[in-house]
């Protein structure tokens, strides 16, 4: 690595603490104009001495990059003494013009004399210099970002200089670049680490020019440890009872324990079937340990005991059977959180057949900030003139399948929620299905308010 020298200040001082005298001794030093970093230049300097014998003293400064052959020497009077300096600066150093000075002073009178010179640094090869570095994160568990600072310390600009960041077994190419002569420039580069199994990984950034390695710069992070097993319960009610599939997915990058809870009807006239619980209390408990990505279900029946039914009984479930063929329900709620936060529910339910390509549109209107809150399903989010638009793509919705839809607001100012919107088809038939809508409270009420209100065919 170079060492710039700060020319202002040590001449500033140099040549205020010592003016130039007249002497009755001479120099000479027929100076430097260039040199190749990297290489050695020696040249004397000649004292001649027109008094009495005397000692001179000799310094160079700044002294970086230069040894001398003696610091006194001892000169008869009319004679003359040589000094060598030897002049060295390194490989990497940079190409720029440097002021030296020597002087020469005789020790006895402190009379003394200056010699100042520009030396101009060349530099043979493509060079550049990395300032600094820094990466985003040391515990990273999404992004993580290298940046890279480099400066030109050549004497030409350097081409297409592009970054390579590597991150455990990823390696990614950024960008393309030129450098001048002179220049520095931050070079940035970014990988995920989502998917990475917890541990401790090697980063390293690379910066090539002109077809060489110009840096390399490596760093360490740790991937922390991330458990997450989300359970989904889906119901498939029938004339005699349901079924019931329960589903645990390892969406962590660790393999974890997974509690799967749920509540089988304990009435006298259902009777389960299916796996024995490995635990049963308030409710009942089946463990599986699952490896990120994994899931796994469980799947039980409930058959509800007939009764003899007659007349208006048969009637009765002939209707309810037509209702469960072909209604489809759909419900808003609301109930605050804490605050000015509230939570709003949108419950589906598809009593009849399939219903195919199912969209869920709701609107939340200006006044109300939409927090992001979405505890189920995440929507598509984006702006339109009557506010902000919560879009889900449900996808096929089986006969007596619900959906429940969960997302948080912030309210400013009292006002209506408006109706969502169901929209589907069943066979070669449309379906649109609208929702109640919900009067908010003022902020800071301490009502809760919770409406339903079921729109049937």
């Amino acid at each position: 690595m170079f060492k710039k020298l700060s020319i202002a200040a040590v001449f500033a001082l140099f040549f205020s603490a010592y003016p130039v005298l007249a002497s009755d001794f001479t120099t000479s030093f027929p100076g430097l104009d260039q040199i190749f970093a990297g290489d050695v230049a020696v040249h004397e300097l000649t004292i001649t001495n027109n008094g009495d014998g005397a000692w001179f003293s000799v310094s160079a400064f700044p002294a970086q990059w230069i040894s001398q052959e003696a610091a006194n020497v001892f000169i008869d009077g009319s004679k003359s003494a040589t000094i060598k300096f030897y002049f060295s600066p390194p490989e990497d150093t940079k190409a720029f013009s440097y002021r030296y000075a020597i002087k020469v002073e005789n020790v006895a009178t402190k009379e003394s004399e200056e010699k100042t010179f520009l030396l101009d640094v060349l530099q043979r090869r493509t060079v550049a210099v990395l300032k600094s570095s820094s990466v985003s994160c040391t515990e990273c568990s999404g992004e993580v970002i290298l940046n890279m600072e480099a400066e030109n310390i050549g004497t030409s600009n350097i081409r297409d200089v592009v970054m390579f960041l590597t991150v455990g077994d990823n390696k990614v190419e950024i960008g393309q670049s030129d450098l001048l002569r002179g220049e520095s420039l931050v070079f940035s580069g970014s990988s995920f680490v989502n998917e990475y199994k917890p541990g401790d990984y090697n980063v390293k950034g690379e910066l090539y020019g002109n077809r060489l390695l110009l840096g390399t710069v490596e760093k360490t992070i740790t991937v922390p440890v991330k458990k997450n097993v989300k359970v989904e319960k889906i119901v498939t009610p029938s004339l005699f009872g349901a079924e019931v599939i329960l589903r645990a997915t390892n969406t962590g990058n660790a393999p974890d324990n997974a509690a799967i809870n749920d509540i089988p009807t304990g009435n006298w006239w259902a009777s389960y079937s299916g796996p024995e619980p490995d635990q049963k209390g308030a409710d009942w408990t089946w463990f599986a340990t699952l490896q990120p990505g994994q899931s796994t279900e469980l799947k039980y029946s409930q058959f509800y005991w007939p009764v003899p039914l007659a007349g208006a009984g048969a009637l009765a479930l002939a209707g309810l059977g037509y209702l469960q063929m072909t209604a489809l329900v759909v419900s808003k709620s609301v109930r605050r959180k804490e605050g000015d936060d509230y939570s709003v529910t949108v419950h589906i339910l598809n009593k009849g057949g399939p219903v195919d390509g199912t969209v869920v549109r709701d609107v939340v209107p200006h006044g109300f900030l939409s927090l992001q809150g979405f505890e189920t399903a995440k929507p598509v989010v984006r702006k339109i003139g009557e506010g902000t638009e919560l879009l889900w793509r449900i996808g096929t919705l089986r006969r007596g399948e619900e959906r429940v839809l969960h997302y948080t607001i912030r309210a400013s100012r009292k006002e209506s929620l408006a109706s969502a919107v169901v929209k589907g088809t069943r066979g070669s038939s449309s379906i649109v299905r609208r929702s109640n809508s919900v009067d908010m409270p003022y902020p800071q009420s301490p009502e809760s308010l919770k409406l339903k209100v079921d729109v049937e065919e």
